[in-house]
């Protein structure tokens, strides 16, 4: 019989993660049309699905993957990001959690597994997003969601895909299938993101290296043909975006590439920087600590096929500060600088999951070498203070912005229709109020040849200016 225990346990954890998700989902609903989102809805709009995407392939830059999800733009209309956004946070915790289902052993029941699911998958992106820099730009911003946020979700329905394929036996279309499915759905995944995709192909390798090296991938195998087409789809996307035209010209606004050892100083210098602010916060530490516990209490109850090896632990935890640093170089190669806050939300990604995995690592070999039954409810304890603190300050903070995205969606919503109103009279241009966004990303002013001011005013077909001082 299912301890009472373990069901309270699960329903504590998930109830807490979600709650936070539900807080993220609710500033999400307020979300509208912000800076790149004009131009890429106006691209879209004007050009059609296929041309816009080798518009920006060919002017800007080779993610192809953002332009194929910026045709969502012209279907969902100018207020559809308010229920996009909140629709795709609860897609990815949902693809969380049944990949999370399809990696715990078949031994435990069903609602053990679906109750682990849970507290997995809920708990698990919101202490992700809890220890991302900068979650305005990253998820609530169409611009970055769809670069940075968008192939770690698909990421992880690969992650449940593989586990799903590798634990059936198959007949050989099937298994061609499985394969067509893998290089395909990892080609799309490395056309979102400059700063995903390199770390994903150093991912592959290694997954493909250690999987040869301790026997779980062996050749000839359905799993085996999964990651390996999982590898070439990932870096055929990679040569497929080095190669874009339109990456010299954004290479423009930046300063010249550094040469390698540059690379390497821009690079460790925003890491530290990365991994000292992890640690600057007491909503971040007890976020961290509430990850490997929750690692640990999953490991010390679930019970394993396999061995534990004490060096498990720290090789996990290894190989996440190894992909966390992954993340760096592609941009201090293309901008001679750190990357945007948004784009770390990738870093974190890696960070957390392997912090997760260690920590259930951890929990196995305790329950392997030792007996800790005793110590599970002293584990749950410490995940469950943990997990209050990191959550209680989120949520206040996520609380005291809340009237800014309220406020901007009230404005962006009078401004629309100020717009629209100047448009049907047939006015030759419009002057619309100052307003500041919440993801401190450039609004329109009163010179023409700027960029947001110009895109603005395609977008709606009349000339919109802003207040703001003239820019040069």
């Amino acid at each position: 019989m299912l301890k009472r225990s373990a069901f309270w346990g699960w329903l504590a954890v998930s109830g807490i993660g979600g709650l936070g998700l539900m807080m993220h989902a609710y500033l999400a609903s307020f979300s509208r049309l912000i800076a790149d989102d004009y131009c890429s809805a106006y691209q879209v709009r004007n050009l059609g699905f296929l041309r816009s995407i080798w518009f920006w392939y060919r002017n800007w830059s080779g993610g192809y993957s953002t332009s194929v999800a910026d045709g969502l733009l012209k279907i969902a209309g100018p207020y559809g990001l308010s229920t996009l956004i909140p629709l795709f946070i609860l897609t990815w915790a949902s693809i969380i959690i049944l990949a999370a289902y399809q990696f715990l052993p078949a031994e435990l029941s069903r609602l053990s597994r679906w109750g682990w699911s849970l507290c997995l998958g809920l708990t698990g992106l919101f202490l992700l997003l809890l220890l991302t820099p900068n979650v305005p730009q990253s998820l609530f911003w169409w611009g970055g969601m769809r670069a940075y946020s968008a192939p770690l979700a698909l990421f992880a329905l690969y992650l449940g895909l593989f586990r799903f394929w590798s634990k059936r036996v198959v007949v050989k279309w099937a298994q061609w299938l499985g394969v067509c499915i893998s290089l395909v759905s990892m080609f799309f995944a490395a056309g979102f993101s400059e700063t995903f995709t390199p770390v994903q192909v150093v991912l592959f390798a290694g997954w493909l290296a250690l999987g040869w090296r301790v026997k779980f991938l062996q050749p000839r195998s359905p799993a085996f043909s999964f990651v390996l087409a999982g590898f070439l789809g990932a870096l055929i996307g990679l040569v497929t975006m080095v190669a874009a035209p339109g990456n010299a010209v954004r290479q423009a606004f930046f300063p010249p590439s550094p040469n390698f050892w540059g690379i390497l100083r821009i690079s460790f210098s925003a890491y530290l920087a990365f991994l000292a602010w992890l640690v600057e916060s007491v909503e971040r530490v007890a976020g961290l600590l509430a990850l490997i516990f929750l690692g640990i209490w999953a490991g010390l109850q679930i019970p394993a096929a396999w061995k534990v090896r004490s060096w498990y632990v720290p090789a996990a935890l290894l190989n996440g500060l190894t992909l966390v640093f992954g993340c760096f170089p592609s941009a201090a190669y293309g901008m001679s600088e750190r990357p945007p806050d948004r784009a770390l939300i990738i870093a974190v990604y890696f960070l957390a999951g392997n912090f997760l995995i260690g920590g259930y690592w951890l929990g196995m070999w305790l329950r392997q070498t030792r007996s800790m039954q005793r110590w599970q409810p002293v584990m749950l304890t410490l995940l469950l203070l943990s997990l209050a603190a990191a959550s209680s300050l989120n949520f206040q903070r996520l609380e005291n912005s809340s009237a800014a995205y309220i406020t901007y969606a009230q404005e962006w919503d009078a401004m629309d229709a100020q717009i629209l109103a100047a448009k049907a009279s047939n006015q030759a241009q419009i002057s619309i109020p100052a307003k500041q966004n919440w993801a401190g990303l450039d609004e329109p002013n009163n010179n023409p040849r700027f960029w947001v001011t110009l895109c603005m005013s395609k977008y709606y077909e009349i000339p919109v200016f802003g207040p703001n001082p003239d820019l040069p």
